[in-house]
């Protein structure tokens, strides 16, 4: 299979825009990968970047200029939307959603009603009932003469789809984000040329980019000594009328960036990826986040093998078992038990229970008498949607009136379960030290709550 075979660029779209064939037994020299690599390292912009989307994978670094835009178009959305959720939520800034591998009940969060939409249909260049063609969708849906956002994560797809769109469609979006795949095959004629350059120039002529990440989840590639690329990066372009100033001191990594998997470790960005920033203050961040990295993997797995090995009270058992529970609500989901099955002593990698998608789903465990409480071990779902744990509360009382706050997960890497999730043990929430009669797990957002097993350590107050 050619090269361009694989990333769906059949002959007569090669023809209409003029791709040549560079030849696949031609390998690619440093000058021209750095080259390539140039059109994707970030330039200063003289505008603040801020973070969308959260702390995880999802989240991405945008310039600070968003007043007035028009809407988001988000080609590759999976089922995960904080980002566009953010738009609205602080700019009013509508979006417009598809991805044939979603379905709206299994977002994490719903769809706000009047100002996100969503079609369940692939961004492609070949039309058929299944596909959107980016020039008709911007057409249909944008209002005239407004400013946009294109934020596109479609596994390759990208290509294709920038080669394709229109200049007039280009110029629209005052911001790209752009998840870029496959970057190992630089050192392929080919694809650096049929493929790569094929879209990136034409971009690079009205936008510029202003941001670079690169995705640990994918790897990377070294191809000469002092040159490497990760396997996928993500990066952020502004509108060249948008850029404000060259003379901004810029860092590689940003201080606002985020691992995209904990387990991996973080992939830096240096020789052409740096070349517009600041050199000592990169290697200086680049350090800084490995250092952060090595030192939250080492605190969780010590908290939770301290958890494993530590001497409880004699008394000390796992309370939940015997505990009156409860849950906000039900959904077409939760098993026949309901809420006894996030605390039936079975871990299963499923989800015990599940509530519906509301503000603040909640599960409740009554113990029936004030505890001294020890700890409370979480046991996220390993087999889908763990993320949806990400903003869990740990919250107890004595009268289910007055509630204190024992823990709050915002930020944190998403705990694993009955096996670790990016390298995160199931999560533990040290109690010691508190009597309480309930103990209420509660998302702090519009979503479902579904977990796999419960268990609340302690032993009746003396």
């Amino acid at each position: 299979m050619s090269i361009f075979d694989t990333y769906g660029l059949s002959p007569s779209f090669r023809a209409e825009h003029r791709l040549l064939d560079h030849g696949s037994d031609l390998a690619s020299s440093g000058v021209e990968i750095a080259d390539a690599i140039d059109l994707l390292a970030p330039r200063p912009c003289g505008l603040p970047l801020i973070r969308l989307g959260g702390a995880m994978d999802g989240g991405y670094l945008i310039p600070d200029d968003l007043n007035d835009i028009d809407a988001c178009f988000s080609p590759g959305t999976n089922n995960f939307k904080r980002f566009e959720d953010e738009l609205y939520q602080r700019w009013g800034i509508r979006s417009f959603m598809c991805d044939f591998s979603s379905d709206i009940e299994h977002f994490v969060t719903p769809l706000i009603e009047g100002a996100q939409f969503f079609e369940k249909k692939w961004l492609d260049v070949y039309g058929g009932e299944d596909a959107l063609d980016l020039n008709t969708w911007v057409a249909a849906n944008a209002a005239p003469g407004r400013d946009l956002i294109l934020q596109m994560d479609i596994e390759g797809a990208e290509y294709r789809n920038l080669i394709h769109a229109t200049a007039e469609t280009l110029i629209r979006f005052r911001i790209i984000v752009l998840e870029i795949h496959d970057l190992q095959n630089l050192r392929r004629h080919d694809y650096l040329y049929g493929v790569f350059r094929a879209a990136l120039d034409k971009l690079n002529k009205t936008h510029v980019s202003v941001h670079a990440h690169a995705n640990n989840a994918c790897g990377e590639v070294q191809f000469f000594p002092g040159l490497a690329a990760p396997m996928a990066v993500e990066v952020t372009f502004l509108r060249r009328d948008r850029v404000k100033s060259y003379e901004q001191v810029i860092t590689i990594p940003n201080r606002l960036d985020q691992l995209n998997v904990h387990r991996e470790a973080p992939i830096g960005l240096a020789g052409p990826w740096s070349r517009y920033a600041d050199a000592t203050g990169s290697r200086l961040a680049a350090l800084e986040q490995s250092v952060n990295w090595l030192a939250a993997r080492v605190r969780s797995l010590n908290e939770y093998n301290h958890f494993l090995t530590r001497n409880f009270s004699p008394r000390s058992e796992n309370l939940a078992l015997k505990a009156a529970v409860s849950q906000s609500s039900l959904s077409p989901y939760s098993t026949a038990d309901g809420a006894r099955g996030g605390a039936n002593g079975k871990r299963t990698g499923g989800f015990g229970f599940h509530t519906d998608t509301e503000d603040g789903p909640w599960w409740l465990a009554d113990l029936g008498r004030s505890h001294r409480l020890e700890a409370c071990l979480v046991f996220n779902r390993m087999d889908g949607a763990s993320v949806r744990a990400r903003t869990l509360q740990v919250w107890t009382s004595l009268d289910n009136a007055t509630w204190k706050l024992a823990y709050a997960h915002d930020g944190r890497p998403i705990f694993g379960g009955i096996y670790e999730h990016d390298g995160m043990p199931p999560l533990l929430v040290d109690l010691r030290g508190t009597s309480a009669r309930y103990e209420k797990l509660q998302l702090a957002e519009n979503t479902a709550l579904h977990l796999d097993e419960i268990e609340i350590y302690g032993h009746e107050d003396a």
